[in-house]
């Protein structure tokens, strides 16, 4: 019985893994932000994040409705980014000098872009 379970215990975290990377690599990329209470900004992300990243509508049950100056400067590992409706500004220079950036899907809610 006690193999039994241990089989089974090592299925699971193989398949969890197996799971962890099949995921898309915009989940690798954790967003910096500020709250005032009210909505959210985006600040940031790591700057190692590479691929795909996609801005949500809500963090933490705020609504995401800016991305801030610099935000993503220099971060050259992206590839393609997608803002959700949500987002009504993006900031100056958010995504200065990300060298890889092929693809910025902006929707029609963002009312104002910066430089």
């Amino acid at each position: 019985m006690n193999r039994r379970i241990s089989l089974r215990k090592i299925t699971i975290a193989t398949l969890a893994l197996l799971i962890l990377l099949a995921l898309p690599t915009y989940l690798q990329a954790e967003l910096l932000y500020t709250s005032d209470g009210i909505s959210i900004a985006i600040t940031g992300s790591n700057p190692k994040a590479t691929g795909t990243l996609f801005i949500p509508e809500t963090i933490n049950g705020l609504p995401v409705t800016s991305i801030g100056q610099d935000a993503f400067y220099g971060c050259s590992g992206l590839t393609n980014v997608t803002i959700s409706t949500s987002v009504m500004s993006i900031a100056d220079r958010a995504f200065a000098h990300c060298t890889g950036l092929t693809s910025v899907k902006i929707p029609n809610s963002v009312t104002s872009i910066g430089q």
